[in-house]
């Protein structure tokens, strides 16, 4: 990779130091910022999205209704799926906006151990990934992240009648695994906590390094596993929550 970012500089001899500070400053802006707002700015937005219904008592006429009931549900679903994307598009794609005003969009060919302020985040990552690349792969990571913690909070919406206390749990779920995180040494329950969605959406524990497990006899990578868990759960959650809320009945 080394001889990568020599050969860059040869052929591009007026590039100076720092020239890929829009990949520098996204990368921080996703480890550091990004999960703050998404997370909060999902969870808020999605919460009441069943349990409104609850809480005014409109679950009674809404039930009452013949073709109603499904309808309604399909349609919040894809209220929840919409009101995602346009959080995650308003974030990331306004965020990479002012950096490229800013910065410019120079440097993607670099690797992602190029990185300006913290040159040994990556050096470790067996992946060869270019800034370019890692850009791409980390918006549609933390994007799948954002639709994970969306199934998860319109499941508990769905479940539990009370808005603040469906929200609380939910903030608690997001991002006391990410403090404790930052508060703690490495240890295994640093592994276990790099499943969370807070830890997946800010991609780069997925990318820093190699670690892995057998399964099934086959050897299998975190990131792969991480993805394939985040998928497995968000349709899981998504259904039953589907579920839940076509079985409700009225309370008297």
């Amino acid at each position: 990779m080394l001889e990568k970012e020599i050969a860059l500089f040869q052929e591009n001899p007026d590039l100076s130091v720092g020239y890929n500070l829009f990949f520098d400053y996204y990368v921080r802006f996703l480890n550091n910022f990004a999960i703050i707002i998404l997370g909060f700015l999902i969870i808020l937005l999605l919460t009441p999205l069943f349990n409104m219904e609850y809480s005014t008592h409109m679950d009674g006429l809404i039930l009452s209704s013949k073709k109603g009931k499904r309808a309604l549900i399909y349609g919040k679903l894809c209220t929840a799926l919409i009101t995602i994307t346009i959080v995650h598009v308003l974030v990331i794609g306004l965020y990479s906006l002012l950096c490229g005003a800013f910065w410019g969009f120079d440097g993607g060919g670099t690797s992602l151990s190029a990185m300006f302020y913290d040159p040994f985040q990556y050096i470790l990552s067996p992946y060869g990934l270019t800034m370019g690349q890692f850009y791409l792969i980390s918006v549609a990571i933390s994007f799948c992240a954002c639709i994970g913690i969306g199934a998860f909070t319109i499941l508990l919406s769905s479940k539990i009648r009370n808005p603040v206390l469906c929200m609380s749990i939910v903030l608690t779920a997001f991002f006391v695994p990410v403090l404790i995180y930052a508060l703690s040494g490495t240890n295994e329950i640093q592994n276990i906590i790099n499943y969370s969605y807070g830890r997946i959406m800010q991609v780069a524990p997925l990318f820093c390094r190699y670690r892995g497990m057998v399964v099934f006899g086959k050897a299998v990578s975190e990131k792969d596993l991480a993805l394939v868990l985040l998928g497995v759960t968000t349709a899981i959650f998504t259904w039953l929550s589907f579920r839940t809320f076509k079985k409700h009945e009225v309370e008297n």
